[in-house]
């Protein structure tokens, strides 16, 4: 029976001690709570159920008193648990600096996207310039301005093509060498002409005893008619096929050949006047100059080389007179032009490139040309004069331009530039008068679209 109660006993200890143990577990329960402050209700809540425990184990307390040390101890480390749970706020609230920390690495991967766009754009301006390689053959048609024109109508002509050097006629030295073999003028001509011999054909021989025959001026001794034409743009377009041959890099080289077209037209209605005079040929009595203008309405005209009514080649004589000089010159011409040569290309980007050529020019020109001159001398008007004709011509040169392209896309253009092309003189006569195109120095400017393939 003894031996019971101590078996008894020993258990109830052993009870007691595992009921302690039970207790110690709060601690390890409360320091939980420590990583975040929404817990703090939930701790306070479980000291309720720890603080229960109490009664059974003071219950315990008869069998035996030891178990009561324990018992009390566990209080201690229940209380302690407040202070670790208010430290862990600062290791909370503490993870705010690192977040901040982040936008930098954040924003430092602007430079890596940058520099990824610019190899994007490498790559891209590569290709394109790859399939620019790929389109050998070009086609470009352009509107263009020609500056630098010029035309302009010489003095009246002589059949020998001498120059008149009066308004009214002319007085020249002919194949003789204008000797007079009677000795009487210094010297003699039989290339002369007029063209109103009832104005300027005097019998009455007013000087030295001789008719004279007159010849009109102006005081500066210009001919109004001979000055340079209004030099205006002349419109026209242009299509260039040009053919790449060969690549290095970004030169291209290659040759072109081109077509064009450009409308010429110039004309001037004008009139002068002013002070001049009439200068006096004599002329042997007894003899009687032709008419003129004759019954088919031309003006007496000598020629240098044959025979004909000889007069004084030296002035006997001037008058002062009133004189005035109106008239019209028109030139119109449709210029067809041709051009071949090499070229060389430079690719400054995917978007520009520049190039330069030069090589054979040729024109066919079709002119039309025609001019009119009517003479007033103190009052009594000439009849008028004019003349008009058409020819054609071929002139040949050469060229020398460059261009400035953007591209589109690789395949088609943008494209404007300037050439320089010499041709030469184109020269036509109308009637009594020649006509003159000047296209030694022309420039073209152009504008226009090209399609590669």
């Amino acid at each position: 029976m003894k031996k019971l109660f101590v078996i008894l006993g020993l258990l109830l200890v052993s009870h007691a001690l595992v009921l302690a143990q039970g207790n110690a577990v709060v601690a390890p329960t409360n320091r939980v709570v420590a990583p975040t402050n929404a817990v703090v209700a939930p701790t306070n809540r479980v000291i309720a159920p720890t603080n229960a425990v109490v009664a059974p184990t003071n219950r315990v307390v008869a069998p035996t008193n030891a178990v009561v040390a324990p018992t009390n101890r566990v209080v201690a480390p229940t209380n302690a648990v407040v202070a670790p749970t208010n430290r862990v706020i600062a290791p909370t609230n503490a993870v705010v600096a690192p977040t901040n920390r982040v936008v930098a690495p954040t924003n430092a991967v602007v430079a890596p996207t940058n520099r990824v766009v610019a190899q994007t754009n490498a790559v891209r301006d590569l290709r394109e310039l790859r399939d620019l390689n790929e389109c050998k053959d070009r086609i470009t048609f352009s509107a263009r301005l020609g500056f630098n024109i010029k035309a302009k109508f010489g003095p009246r002509l002589t059949p020998d093509g001498m120059g008149y050097n009066y308004l009214d006629g002319y007085v020249l030295r002919d194949s003789t060498g204008d000797f007079d073999p009677t000795g009487t003028f210094p010297g003699i001509t039989q290339n002369w002409g007029y063209d109103n011999s009832t104005r300027q054909r005097d019998g009455s021989a007013p000087v030295g005893g001789f008719p004279t025959i007159s010849m009109t001026r102006l005081a500066s001794g210009a001919d109004p008619f001979t000055d340079q034409l209004d030099d205006n743009p002349n419109a026209g377009a242009e299509l260039v096929y040009a053919r790449r041959l060969y690549v290095s890099d970004s030169w291209h080289f290659g040759v072109e050949a081109a077509a064009n077209f450009t409308s010429i037209g110039m004309k001037e209605s004008r009139s002068a006047s002013g002070s001049g005079f009439l200068d006096a040929f004599q002329y042997f009595l007894g003899t009687s100059p032709p008419n003129s203008p004759n019954a088919n309405g031309e003006p007496y005209q000598g020629r240098f080389d044959q025979a004909g009514f000889v007069i004084s080649d030296t002035v006997a004589g001037s008058t002062p007179v009133a004189v005035s000089v109106a008239g019209d010159r028109k030139f119109d011409a449709n210029l067809w032009g041709f051009r071949l040569g090499p070229y060389v290309e430079r690719q400054l980007s995917r978007r520009w490139a520049v190039n330069l050529a030069g090589g054979l020019a040729v024109a066919i020109v079709n002119g039309e040309a025609s001019w009119s001159q009517t003479l007033t001398v103190n009052g009594v008007t000439d009849s008028t004069y004019s003349g008009h004709s058409k020819d054609c011509d071929v002139l040949w040169g050469w060229y020398v331009g460059g261009h400035v392209t953007w591209h589109i896309d690789h395949r088609w253009d943008i494209t404007g530039g300037a050439q320089y092309q010499d041709l030469g003189i184109y020269r036509q006569n109308v009637g009594a008068r020649q006509a003159e195109l000047d296209l030694g120095s022309s420039i073209f400017v152009s504008i226009g679209i090209s399609r590669r393939f």
